[in-house]
């Protein structure tokens, strides 16, 4: 059965996933200098990249996985993936480590990291180097150790 769209809908579903993609993105910046640790995510302040994540996707309302690769399988199954001509804020971006320790690599397609999208090709995530979730711009697009596997909007499920 197909579903009739009114232009009214599609304004209102257009409506709703900006309003998500900023809650998200803010959601984020307010996490901005609190202190980066795999081993202590969760605990007091601390992050790492798939928490923070994954904490300002809940702050809107929307349930995704807790780890990197999986949030990026997510957005895989469920059609989520999006090009990068179509970033907008709240999205995240997947990174894939070409030089992962373990071998085999146990993480989905050796998908490493996350970081959400605030718009101007800048991005919230967390820094292992800095210990703290930073702003900056989308890095290592072609690099020889992390490269970028995918975009996804996992917040499109809120309009269908």
């Amino acid at each position: 059965m197909n579903k009739e769209y009114k232009f009214e809908d599609l304004i209102q579903s257009f409506n709703v996933l900006e309003w998500t993609g900023k809650v998200i993105s803010s959601m984020a910046i307010k996490r901005l200098g609190h202190p980066y640790s795999q081993k202590l995510r969760g605990k007091e302040n601390y992050v790492d990249c798939s928490y923070l994540v994954w904490w300002a996707y809940k702050q809107a309302g929307v349930n995704i996985p807790l780890v990197s690769d999986k949030q990026a399988k997510y957005c895989f199954e469920n059609h989520f993936n999006i090009d990068k001509t179509e970033l907008q804020a709240g999205d995240l971006i997947f990174w894939k480590n070409l030089s992962c320790s373990c071998n085999p690599c146990k993480h989905w397609r050796n998908i490493h990291h996350v970081a959400i999208y605030i718009g101007n090709g800048m991005i919230i995530d967390t820094s292992s180097k800095k210990g703290k979730v930073v702003k900056r711009k989308i890095w290592s697009e072609n690099g020889e150790k992390w490269f970028i596997h995918s975009y996804g909007r996992p917040y499109l499920n809120k309009v269908r």
